[in-house]
Formats: structure tokens, sequence, C-alpha cells
């Protein structure tokens, strides 16, 4: 997908049911590699609580571009939509 850039994902840490950590190494349209964290609390026998958390650092370039860019607008519809395929996944089981 063109629109979003190129790169590779590895699943460093996976501790079920409690969390799944993953490094995300970003090759274009700039170089940065982060962390993300898929966190999971039960909620009841039915439901549980996802969250998904991205950490890394920014160097000139990315702190110049979160200056004009916000992230929220660029990423949170794809973190919206990817929990929901998360949810959907999940209750088809």
């Amino acid at each position: 997908n063109n629109k979003v850039g190129a790169g590779r994902m590895t699943i460093t840490e996976s501790v079920p049911p409690e969390r799944v950590v993953i490094r995300l190494e970003f090759t274009r349209p700039m170089r940065a590699t982060n962390v993300t964290t898929f966190t999971f609390v039960p909620k009841g026998l039915e439901a549980t609580d996802v969250t998904w958390s991205m950490d890394g650092n920014n160097g000139f370039v990315g702190k110049i571009f979160t200056l004009f860019m916000d992230m929220e607008k660029v990423v949170g519809k794809d973190f919206e939509r990817g929990l929901e395929k998360l949810k959907a996944a999940a209750e088809h089981r």
C-alpha cells in the first residue's frame, strides 16, 4: 500500500492473555523504529478492554513533522479500524 510506506514488524513479546508487544521498523517515507503494545484487560466473561499504544523517539525531522501534523487525525482512524477488526475476529471465534 503506497499510502502507508514500507517497513516490517516483529512480535517481541507475547504474554497471553495480558499483552503483545511488536517492534515496528519503518523504512519509508522516513526511517523510524517504534514499539507497539496491545494490552488486554478482561471485563467479565465476555468482554475485554484493549489498549493499543505506540512509543518511539522522534529525530529532528519527526519533531518538525509533529509540529504541523495532528497525529490523532493522521493515524487515529487507522487505530480505530484496527481495533474494530480485532473485535470482529475475536467475536467470530
